[in-house]
């Protein structure tokens, strides 16, 4: 069995979506299903190196603009003042036919069972190609982009944008012969909204990476907040709890996002110092938290944020970094229940006094540490989702039983 994961993200530009795919591939892989990530950034054939990446040409990428435009694309969809200049069918319909033609020239060449698209662009760029050479495709979405998008304040949910944005979400539906989702509680409000009843929607839960030398590194006291910074991620919050931290520590906030200059000028007014990176290549992200102690993990207290649990959470988990994070209910609850660090309210006093909490108590760090490494092996791991979520799917599509 051969699958195409379709990709229109940057590797680094939206690593939780493209890690999802990277890390299904690869244990797809080893589970005897052939994959191969199709995207239309050159630079992901560097950036990836564990799995089969291959290009989908354009007539951008001849000229070395994807990645640029790509950029300019996020910074104009999540601005107040440009949105509207992506969020429309005619936006929309350009990217998509820029993806469907390099694809079929792939399609061309290649034999897939599946195509399985990820994210809404690509999900439309596959529809018409899947129904042209009869291959079965699979959408996985991740979120509900309209709602995403009237949290974040571009849209009102009785406006133009917003009924557009439900009906390309419906028709990428409707076109799929699957879906896949992140979690049991994102599912629910699919079907619910999108009156999904007649073919399968499975829920591919995130996991994590099983990661060699765990309690082999000398850890410093990096405090960390490794996603990218935009606004529905909240990481203002963590910024403004620092000036409150008593105990002694580094801080670390990635320097990438569309609100990233918002957060420095909220650390440029305190006198803690705090250090911004960013890293292009997986391995490096995983090498710093490995040296790290706390994870931090902010979120905006909405529907989409409680829908869909963030893919850091893993990675810290998966490095044995207990958690901070800010109570939302849905997925955060977990943090509280499986004991892997805790809860806070929405207030950066009372946020700074729980990573105070954790870095003071070595015994209550060492017990968070060890229940996050437990689960990464055993109940969030990647291999069990290949296995027992989408190679079943897989077979169903193809009539493979």
């Amino acid at each position: 069995m051969k699958i195409a994961f379709v990709v229109t993200h940057l590797s680094y530009g939206s690593p939780g979506s493209f890690v999802r795919v990277q890390e299904i591939a690869r244990h797809l892989d080893k589970l005897g299903v052939a994959t191969t990530i199709l995207t239309p950034f050159e630079e992901d054939l560097v950036n990836v190196s564990d799995v089969k990446v291959e290009f989908i040409p354009s007539s951008m990428s001849k000229i070395g603009l994807m990645s640029t435009a790509y950029k300019l694309i996020r910074k104009t969809a999540y601005s107040r003042l440009t949105s509207g200049l992506f969020l429309s069918e005619g936006s929309f319909t350009r990217m998509a036919s820029i993806i469907e033609g390099g694809m079929q020239k792939i399609l061309q060449k290649q034999e897939f069972d599946i195509l399985h698209a990820v994210q809404p662009i690509a999900a439309l760029a596959c529809s018409a190609l899947a129904n042209k050479y009869d291959i079965p495709l699979v959408s996985d979405i991740h979120n509900d982009w309209p709602e995403e998008i009237a949290a974040q304040g571009l849209c009102k949910r009785d406006d133009n944008i917003y009924r557009f944005l439900h009906d390309v979400k419906q028709k990428i539906i409707d076109l799929s012969d699957a879906v896949t989702v992140v979690s049991e509680e994102l599912k629910k409000y699919f079907v619910e909204k999108y009156r999904i009843t007649s073919k399968p929607i499975v829920v591919v839960p995130p996991g994590g990476p099983i990661v060699s030398n765990v309690d082999n590194t000398i850890r410093e006291r990096n405090v960390v907040y490794a996603g990218m910074v935009n606004y529905r991620e909240h990481v203002d919050l963590f910024a403004r709890s620092i000036p409150f931290v008593k105990e002694d520590a580094t801080f670390y906030i990635s320097d990438y996002g569309d609100s990233i200059k918002n957060v420095k000028n909220i650390t440029k007014k305190i006198d803690q110092e705090v250090n911004y990176v960013w890293f292009k290549k997986r391995q490096e992200v995983l090498g710093f938290l490995l040296r790290s102690k706390l994870g931090i993990l902010t979120s905006h207290d909405d529907i989409t944020r409680q829908l869909g649990p963030p893919l850091k959470l893993y990675d810290y988990m998966a490095c044995g970094l207990p958690v901070i994070a800010n109570d939302i209910g849905g997925w955060s609850k977990m943090i509280e229940d499986e004991k892997i660090g805790l809860l806070s309210k929405d207030d950066p006093k009372h946020f700074a006094r729980c990573i105070d909490d954790l870095l003071s108590n070595e015994s209550l760090w060492k017990e968070m540490h060890e229940n996050t490494l437990h689960l990464i092996g055993t109940k969030y791991k990647w291999e069990n989702v290949a296995k027992n979520e989408l190679i079943p799917l897989y077979k169903r599509l193809t009539r493979d039983i």
